[in-house]
């Protein structure tokens, strides 16, 4: 691949033999002519480049529930756009789909064209993306379209210094209720604490954050650590943060593993529910994913199968008592 059609990489510094990648947690040391563990990112004569910049594995408006954020412009379409790579090496994640490449103006006025509130950045993990991920969001922010970042979480506190000003929702994508064991063998992660910095960070700057919990049978179900993840999620933001109990899909190295049966998500929710979280969402079963006012028990906003049903609200408050409702609303 020629040098000139590379595209230079941002967040990294020169070392003697070689640079130092500060994008993502792993902050990789890169000798000349290597690839960073994400496998996106090479040192081509000491300097930084990015090999996935543009490649994208599927765009266009969906429903924002689908993402999932259930609290954030409900029952708005969102403009989607998957990107290649990841900073975790997992074992259990089916391929993303046939890479294309689209520029930044082809992609700039597709999210025009379909005239969405807000833009959201997934797929593999957008954050070993983020040259072309960041052109994206100064552009949406200058015209008023709302940035969503869907991540694992494993920046570094530069980066996320950087995108803070331009985000507006995230959804932290968390795995077997972040137990080190299960991260460590299938994530290929030892260390979970920059997960907690960059939440912090997403907090101080007030942007709209949902957790998304994937519950996996039998190596990723246990309930005590559940807790510990419920306590985490109060302690760095707050009970009010919308929790979403998702079902495991079997792939890759874990298609021996059963899915997530309606009866262990149940129990997940009613866990939640008794550690005082406020916004518990456990999907796929009915009654499970609406939100209910926590002051009067009324019914906010029925959803079935994740698509919106009925809203009952007064913008952002409960119809019924009138309470405030931790939600994004137009």
């Amino acid at each position: 691949m020629a040098k000139e059609k590379l595209n230079d990489a941002l967040f990294w510094q020169k070392e003697r033999n070689g640079v130092r990648c500060e994008l993502c947690s792993w902050r990789c040391f890169i000798p000349k002519g290597k690839l960073g563990e994400c496998g996106v990112r090479k040192n081509i004569d000491n300097s930084l480049y990015s090999l996935n910049y543009g490649k994208i594995t599927s765009f266009g408006p969906k429903p924002v529930e689908s993402i999932p954020m259930f609290h954030f412009y409900p029952n708005s379409k969102t403009f989607f756009i998957g990107t290649v790579g990841s900073s975790f090496k997992f074992d259990f994640k089916e391929d993303g789909g046939k890479e294309k490449e689209v520029s930044i103006k082809k992609m700039y006025s597709e999210i025009e064209k379909s005239k969405t509130y807000s833009a959201t950045f997934g797929g593999g993990d957008p954050v070993v993306d983020m040259e072309y991920v960041l052109e994206l969001m100064k552009m949406n922010k200058k015209r008023g379209i709302a940035n969503v970042l869907v991540t694992n979480g494993y920046l570094t506190n530069e980066t996320n210094k950087k995108i803070d000003k331009f985000l507006d929702g995230i959804v932290l994508e968390s795995y077997a209720s972040l137990q080190k064991d299960f991260y460590k063998e299938h994530c290929g992660i030892e260390d979970t604490a920059p997960i907690r910095v960059f939440l912090k960070q997403m907090k101080k700057h007030r942007i709209h954050i949902e957790v998304s919990n994937v519950i996996v049978p039998q190596i990723g179900e246990d309930l005590e650590s559940f807790r510990r993840f419920t306590d985490f999620v109060t302690a760095i933001i707050d009970s009010y943060t919308p929790i979403h109990i998702v079902p495991f899909k079997p792939a890759g190295k874990l298609t021996h593993v059963p899915k997530t049966s309606t009866a262990l998500l149940e129990k997940f929710w009613e866990t939640a529910k008794e550690e005082g979280m406020r916004n518990v969402f456990a999907h796929g079963i009915s009654g499970r994913e609406d939100t209910i006012c926590y002051n009067c028990n009324h019914t906010l906003i029925t959803r079935k199968n994740g698509v919106v049903q009925k809203i009952d609200m007064q913008k952002d408050r409960c119809s019924s008592c009138g309470l405030k409702i931790n939600m994004v609303i137009k």
